[in-house]
């Protein structure tokens, strides 16, 4: 799978389920006791950071930009190192296409659209988890590999030799 296709995926659902949400549920839907499904917008970045930046003249720009320059530098990361490994592939697809479709948000509504509401945790949407989930695989692929890098280098050195003990 490339990083287009699974950044489409990523994108296509996320806007799909957002519509769904916000167009079709009148107000937070209950599904369990710890899970609902609620109507909010996050005019800040992940967990509500930034929040009071969109209310400057510029802020919304910020944001933007800023959302641009993420998803121009892993496109950049995606060409230099990655285009061989699958696993960083289908990791840097789910956070750009995560990045995309919360930027998507932005420039349609001025803010972010969050749905998945744990009673416990903050409310994100499918787009966020995405990104947590590409990051949480991208880390996992580095230190795999840099651990059977060093595999390697050490089954392939030469052993020091044990001295035989006999003292001729």
């Amino acid at each position: 799978m490339s990083l287009f296709v699974s950044a489409l995926i990523v994108v296509l659902g996320d806007q799909l389920l957002k519509y769904a949400v916000f167009n079709f549920l009148d107000g937070p839907v209950v599904v369990s006791s710890f899970l609902r499904l609620a109507h909010v917008t996050n005019p800040g970045v992940a967990f509500g950071i930034g929040k009071n930046i969109e209310s400057s003249p510029w802020g919304k720009y910020v944001f933007v930009f800023l959302s641009l320059a993420v998803v121009a530098a892993l496109l950049w990361l995606f060409g230099r190192y990655c285009k061989t490994r699958v696993w960083a592939r289908i990791s840097l697809g789910l956070i750009v296409g995560g990045a995309f479709s919360n930027l998507i948000d932005r420039v349609m509504f001025g803010h972010v659209r969050d749905f998945i509401d744990f009673t416990f945790w903050w409310t994100f949407n499918m787009a966020d988890l995405a990104i947590c989930v590409g990051v949480f695989v991208l880390i996992a692929g580095i230190l795999w590999e840099e651990k059977a890098k060093k595999s390697v280098l050490k089954a392939t050195q030469p052993q020091d030799s044990i001295p035989s003990g006999g003292g001729d």
